[in-house]
């Protein structure tokens, strides 16, 4: 079997003395089936026996090299032989990586049985979507300055999470998906490729987020504060930012409120301390209550959903 012309080499991961091929889409790679072998029991097996794995197809191109046809998609090939080919590509934390190439790495990396690579990709996930308060508060996207927050992000990571059942991020990935308006969710090309149990559980978690949004604001209704200066002004200024609480986000519960500053105007020191305190324990309260409201047992590592 020759060569085909309208496939394109990709000149990173093409070496001349390559001892195998291997073809996704339009893409070419040539890369060394031992270190391929060594790295994944997959490819391993794929290699030693005549019979190849599902949605696999192996040839002999001429010289006797071996060619495989992936139906992966050629950017999560890339990426998956960058990682073992490059030691500078796919860095432990804390190196900066785009969460698209961390999300290939983690797919191809559960696939093809590497469990080193699955390990780095699950740490790095974690940093996107973390297991405490603080370290969500404090998350930056890897590689910028903006939180990992785009609702495509969100959907390609709890689709991820789902498919590899990384039970660590899965909690707080369905939580951040949840976030967003719910006809830009089920109109989302990837709500359809989750499972019909998964989508149910979400939208379960979904509502009772919701619900969370509104109960967010019970720390307006501070009352009798010792050391209020002026009681009726005070509850006036609750009163008005009460009633107009709805402003606010309606979905996203540790979002929920930002008026800091106007509250400051209105409110007496004491009452201000009071209401960032009550505040700051519902936050605490709804993130500690994540893994219930989307059918988990619990906050710890490997935990099922019910």
């Amino acid at each position: 079997m020759t060569d085909a012309p309208n496939f394109k080499k990709i000149p990173e991961l093409w070496f001349e003395d390559g001892t195998i091929a291997i073809r996704v889409e339009h893409a070419e790679f040539r890369v060394y089936a031992g270190i391929l072998a060594a790295r994944s029991s997959v490819f391993k097996d794929m290699l030693s026996f005549p019979q190849p794995q599902p949605n696999t197809t192996i040839h002999i191109l001429k010289g006797s090299t071996p060619l495989i046809s992936l139906q992966d998609s050629v950017e999560d090939v890339h990426a998956f032989l960058s990682s073992i080919f490059d030691s500078s590509f796919f860095e432990p934390r804390p190196a900066m990586v785009e969460p698209s190439v961390v999300l290939a790495i983690s797919r191809m990396a559960d696939k093809y049985d590497v469990p080193y690579l699955l390990q780095r990709a699950l740490a790095h996930l974690e940093d996107f979507y973390p297991r405490s308060l603080e370290d969500w508060d404090n998350r930056k996207r890897v590689g910028s300055s903006e939180s990992l927050s785009d609702l495509d992000d969100d959907m390609s990571v709890l689709q991820t999470a789902l498919k590899i059942n990384a039970t660590q991020i899965l909690p707080v990935a369905f939580y951040a998906s949840a976030r967003h308006d719910l006809e830009r969710i089920i109109n989302h090309p990837r709500w359809s490729h989750i499972r019909e149990d998964h989508r149910f559980r979400f939208l379960i978690g979904y509502v009772k987020q919701s619900v969370a949004c509104r109960a967010m604001h019970t720390f307006l209704h501070v009352s009798a504060v010792d050391g209020c200066l002026s009681p009726p002004a005070c509850q006036r200024g609750l009163q008005f930012y009460t009633r107009h609480s709805h402003i606010w986000p309606k979905q996203d519960p540790l979002e929920a409120w930002s008026g800091w500053g106007c509250l400051y105007l209105d409110l007496c020191t004491a009452c201000f301390t009071a209401c960032k305190g009550k505040h700051k324990e519902g936050r605490q309260q709804f993130w500690d209550g994540i893994p219930a409201m989307f059918g988990f047992s619990g906050a710890d590592e490997g935990e099922e959903p019910h």
